[in-house]
């Protein structure tokens, strides 16, 4: 409490010295005389010093008072946990006769208590819990808070769900006893922060998710004793900025999600560790851009989606290093420009949505590489002609969106190079027929059974030029 206290004394002395008036001027009364002009100028010049202190021990005053009513309201969330009940606990064998006559529901053949939606507010001091336990559920409740002491000597437990409830603060010893967790659910609830050593004791750690939460930031080592985990949710939060280790030595890690958060920059080490990474979500954030060499050890992943940011480029070394990439969503961005080589380390790219972003046009040989290729995105962009080549390598493409575009020009043999093609979203049909493309309309055709989707008048027919029975 003495911080507490200080800081107090501190706000008390700002205030004052913020409200106290100046003295009026005496100068009038000294032996000298000055000009009207100087004692007006001289006057303006103390006033504007004095509203400038003024001004500015306020802003301090409001910093002090948002950083007190801060420190308060974690001082509340402590102590409410501290105040909270907790259930009894035995070791002895029979006692699971005895869990199953509480409110939770027990199962002493897979040794669980489950205590979903109880529309509980607090822990149920009548129920006792065997130490024994191996799966405990607490999610759908009302709770706020956890007593420190509500998993104590669990050693056994390796699944804990405490999901979709108002908790805004865990005590740093909740998970002390919990040598033998595996997965932790923690989603769905208020939490603000995490302390450091939160997880120091999981260490058999695998799933852990965060997600849809308030936090704000993340300590730099929370994570450095969950050196097993394989899933981290950390999605649907506030998360504005990420530190360089955060990740640290988390290298069999298959699965992180930071989407929906505020993310505005990543540094280019953050991911140095994952090398066994399989897929990374940094969907709806606020990133304008990603460092070249962000990727650099991530040769395994296999997803990648950072839909719904800012980005305005994709480079010619970002995406280089993932050689197993199988999907990349890249959607609803501000990309403009892409490099020529931007996707030729992309050998194993089966699906490529680059949808509602700014490209203009296609580089010719673009895809070259990218031999794979099954389905492509560029719906929503400002694509107005296509030239040959543009399709290059893309011998294994099904499917292919084209459609709110401003495309009034394609090169006649601009599908030759995608044999594969069997849908076509697009409101550009009757270009088709305009261009000749009926004309090569037969059997060894990549239209023989192409099925086009798209937004036509009444003028143009779904099935352009007869193409619906080639023979």
């Amino acid at each position: 409490m003495i911080p507490v206290v200080r800081l107090l004394l501190v706000l008390s002395a700002t205030l004052s010295r913020a409200n106290c008036k100046p003295r009026p001027d005496s100068s009038r009364d000294c032996a000298y005389s000055e000009s009207t002009l100087e004692r007006s100028a001289t006057t303006g010049m103390e006033s504007e010093m004095v509203t400038g202190a003024i001004s500015a021990d306020g802003n301090v005053a409001i910093t002090i008072l948002e950083e007190l009513e801060s420190r308060l309201s974690r001082l509340e969330r402590r102590l409410r946990a501290v105040e909270q009940p907790v259930w009894q606990m035995s070791s002895a064998e029979e006692d699971w006769e005895i869990c199953a006559e509480g409110p939770c529901r027990c199962q002493p053949e897979t040794k669980s208590v489950s205590c979903w939606r109880q529309n509980l507010l607090d822990l149920p001091a009548a129920q006792l819990v065997p130490r024994d336990v191996l799966k405990l559920d607490l999610a759908g409740n009302r709770l706020t808070a956890l007593h420190r002491d509500t998993f104590l000597d669990m050693t056994r437990l390796n699944h804990l769900d405490i999901s979709d409830n108002s908790i805004e603060h865990l005590p740093l010893n909740l998970f002390f006893s919990l040598h033998a967790v595996t997965r932790i659910r923690l989603s769905k609830n208020l939490l603000g922060e995490l302390h450091r050593s939160q997880f120091l004791s999981t260490r058999n750690l695998r799933i852990l998710d965060a997600s849809s939460n308030r936090l704000q930031t993340l300590p730099e080592s929370l994570f450095l004793s969950t050196t097993s985990l394989v899933l981290l949710d950390l999605s649907c939060n506030q998360l504005s900025s990420l530190a360089s280790e955060t990740f640290r030595g988390l290298s069999t890690l298959e699965e992180l999600l930071l989407g929906k958060n505020r993310l505005s920059t990543l540094p280019v080490d953050l991911l140095k560790d994952l090398t066994n990474l399989k897929y990374l979500g940094l969907e709806e954030n606020r990133l304008k851009e990603l460092p070249d060499e962000l990727f650099r050890a991530q040769a395994s992943l296999q997803e990648l989606n950072v839909r719904g940011n800012q980005l305005t480029e994709i480079s010619a070394s970002l995406l280089a290093p993932l050689e197993c990439l199988r999907s990349l969503e890249m959607s609803n961005n501000k990309i403009a420009r892409i490099d020529s080589l931007a996707f030729h380390g992309l050998v194993a790219l089966k699906e490529l949505q680059l949808g509602h972003n700014r490209i203009r046009n296609l580089t010719p040989g673009l895809f070259s590489n990218s031999t794979g290729l099954e389905r492509l995105v560029l719906y929503a962009n400002g694509i107005e002609s296509l030239s040959r080549g543009a399709f290059h390598g893309l011998s294994n493409l099904t499917s292919l969106f084209l459609h709110s575009n401003h495309l009034s020009n394609l090169h006649p043999d601009l599908f030759e190079d995608t044999p594969s093609l069997r849908k076509l979203w697009s409101q550009i049909i009757y270009l088709l027929c305009h261009l000749g493309f009926s004309t090569r309309c037969s059997s060894s055709s990549s239209f023989a059974l192409l099925e086009i989707h798209g937004t036509v008048t009444a003028r143009f027919p779904i099935w352009p030029c007869g193409c619906r029975e080639c023979t």
